[in-house]
């Protein structure tokens, strides 16, 4: 049951950190993350990196990986404090490692 219940978590929080990778912001230089939207420059203000380059505005923010971490590591401890109160987790764990 405890391989089905952590099986079932990791795969939903998989699930859910790939489901919204990123979201929308206002443009962004990508070297410096100076906001450059109404700009009419091919120059960033900031550092001066040319705008008109493919990929010099970054318009999205991903979510960083350690979302899933923390859901992960979150369900994880949940798990083990439901087992360790309705004491199973000694029922579940060989003697030679109870000793």
């Amino acid at each position: 049951m405890l391989v089905v219940l952590l099986l079932s978590t990791i795969s939903l929080c998989i699930l859910a950190w790939m489901s919204g990778t990123s979201s929308p912001v206002a443009p962004r230089c990508r070297a410096c993350r100076y906001p450059v939207d109404g700009l009419c420059r091919v120059r960033c203000p900031e550092c001066g990196s040319d705008l008109h380059r493919a990929g010099a505005i970054r318009d999205r923010r991903f979510r960083p990986a350690w979302m899933f971490v923390g859901a992960t590591t979150l369900a994880l401890g949940l798990q083990v404090a439901w087992q360790v109160r309705w004491g199973s987790i000694e029922q579940m764990a060989s003697t030679g490692a109870l000793i």
